[in-house]
């Protein structure tokens, strides 16, 4: 389910003006309300039809949206937070094809201690670092 953020919103759409706001209500039990699309249509046109509008100089809370994880309604990263509330600094992920072969084979053997990889891609890994030794200046041969 993607997120409907205000930015992303027709203002104009009455199925979109107060769509955005209706996706993932705070404090009803231990998880948030999520309202499919359909509903948040139908209920965003009705609140329009009766006269309601987003005030933007009025609005005491933003959506953050989850800062590491999928960008869906369901990752629990996103929240409600008060509008004066700093994002946090984006996640930059490396360029592996930057890293030298060796700091890529100490990424990988990283993965495999913490049993991110399973035994198959553990397999392929080694034969990888057993194929590279074969080129390394000096080093002897199995």
């Amino acid at each position: 389910m993607p997120i409907r953020t205000l930015e992303t919103s027709d203002m104009n759409d009455p199925e979109q003006h107060a769509a955005w706001a209706l996706g993932l209500i705070p404090g009803i039990g231990q998880s948030p309300l999520i309202f499919p699309d359909t509903y948040a249509s139908a209920i965003s046109k009705h609140l329009y039809e009766l006269g309601f509008r987003h005030h933007p100089e009025l609005q005491a809370k933003k959506w953050r949206r989850p800062y590491r994880g999928q960008q869906t309604s369901f990752n629990p990263a996103g929240n409600w937070v008060p509008m004066d509330d700093p994002d946090p600094e984006p996640v930059v992920l490396p360029n592996v094809n930057a890293f030298t072969a060796q700091e890529n084979e100490a990424i990988l053997a990283q993965y495999a201690q913490s049993g991110m990889l399973d035994k198959t891609v553990e397999k392929l890994v080694e034969a990888e670092k057993a194929r590279f030794q074969a080129f390394v200046v000096g080093e002897e041969q199995n």
